[in-house]
C-alpha cells in the first residue's frame, strides 16, 4: 500500500513540474497571452520577442505643463534581422502597436487585447499576426 501512495505522490510531482515545460523547438502561439520579463526571449513561429526596458518620456506642453508617458521597448528579432518597437498607452489610448517584420504585419498588445477581447496583466503581451 505504501508503494501505491509513493507512486501517486511521485506522479503528482512530475505532473506539477511538467505543466509549463515545452520541448526544445516548440514556439509560442500568436493570439495568446504570454508573460514577459526582462531578459526572457519569447519564441514565436516567425520571430522572437525580448523585453528591453520600461522608460518614461516627459514632454513640455503649453502653459508650463508637462506630460510624462511610459514606453515599453521590445526587441523583435530572428537570425537575420533585428528591430526595436515601443508600446505606450500614451495619453490613455490603450491600442495595439502595429509593426512589420520580414514582410509580415503584426501587432503587440498590452493591458487590453483587442484580438482576445479581454484585459491582460501589465506583465503580459499578446502578439497578433495579421
Amino acid at each position: 500500500m505504501n508503494r501505491f501512495f509513493y507512486a501517486i505522490f511521485m506522479l503528482s510531482l512530475l505532473s506539477i513540474f511538467g505543466i509549463n515545460c515545452t520541448k526544445a523547438g516548440d514556439s509560442l502561439q500568436y493570439n495568446s497571452v504570454v508573460d514577459y520579463e526582462k531578459g526572457k526571449v519569447l519564441k514565436f513561429p516567425d520571430l522572437n520577442v525580448e523585453f528591453i526596458e520600461e522608460r518614461a518620456v516627459t514632454n513640455d506642453l503649453p502653459n508650463n505643463q508637462k506630460l510624462t508617458m511610459k514606453f515599453f521597448d521590445f526587441k523583435i528579432f530572428n537570425d537575420k534581422t533585428s528591430k526595436v518597437i515601443s508600446w505606450s498607452g500614451g495619453a490613455g489610448d490603450i491600442a495595439p502597436t502595429d509593426f512589420e517584420f520580414e514582410g509580415a504585419n503584426y501587432q503587440l498588445e498590452m493591458i487590453n487585447s483587442e484580438a482576445l477581447k479581454q484585459r491582460i496583466k501589465r506583465t503580459q503581451i499578446v502578439i497578433v499576426k495579421k
